[in-house]
């Protein structure tokens, strides 16, 4: 069993099904665990369920909405979620937007929406993390931890070019950034999550134990 009490984690876009999973995960782990909805709309609902039934737990829990797509956003909420909820050792980025349609028939604003939500929320969420591990020398020998949430290729992914292309970049943004943080004790690892999240939180709960990072592992 993973004991992470103590420990403070962020799950960024836990509306989605596997974010929830593993934000509750967290809890029953131990940790205090804030959630953070990654647009104002009808999902907000989602996120909040899980803050209630994380505060079922007994754990604390905290409530945010969170523009990914603006780095500014990220950097402000992300430093806001470590003041209310007294310090940040754990963060995971779990938004996502799933585009079905050919290249030439999406527009120039799902473009930019597919890759803002599918890859740059993925480096705003590692860049603010690692500023807050820095500044609060989060976990133990002054580590943090990072786990990415992307998707493994589908049976349809000539139909989501986009939205595979942003998920490659993803993963290379976790080895990348994996390298550049390591001296500063910072983990960086991802999810490549199949058609099947059954086994999602859990082993999300083993990556966030290993001392390795810059893995991206496939799951269901």
């Amino acid at each position: 069993m993973t004991d992470l009490a103590g420990r403070v984690a962020m799950v960024v876009g836990a509306e989605f099904a596997s974010g929830g999973a593993i934000a509750l995960a967290l809890a029953e782990a131990g940790a205090d665990v804030a959630v953070c909805a990654v647009q104002a709309d009808e999902r907000v609902l989602e996120s909040r369920k899980v803050k209630r039934a994380i505060e079922a737990m007994g754990r604390r829990s905290a409530e945010y909405v969170m523009d990914v797509t603006l780095g500014r956003n990220v950097q402000v909420t992300t430093r806001q979620v470590a003041k209310e909820m007294g310090g940040l050792d754990i963060v995971v980025s779990a938004s996502e937007l799933p585009l079905t349609a050919p290249l030439e028939k999406m527009s120039e604003a799902e473009l930019g929406r597919v890759v803002a939500l599918n890859f740059s929320s993925h480096l705003f969420t590692i860049r603010s993390a690692a500023a807050e591990f820095r500044r609060n020398e989060a976990g133990p020998n002054g580590r943090g931890i990072v786990l990415v949430l992307t998707r493994a290729m589908g049976e349809h992914a000539g139909e989501q070019t986009a939205f595979y292309a942003a998920q490659a970049g993803a993963q290379q943004l976790v080895r990348e950034s994996a390298a550049e943080l390591a001296d500063a004790g910072v983990r960086v690892n991802a999810l490549a999550v199949g058609e099947d999240e059954s086994r999602v939180a859990s082993v999300a709960l083993r990556l966030m134990t290993t001392d390795d990072t810059g893995m991206v592992v496939a799951v269901g």
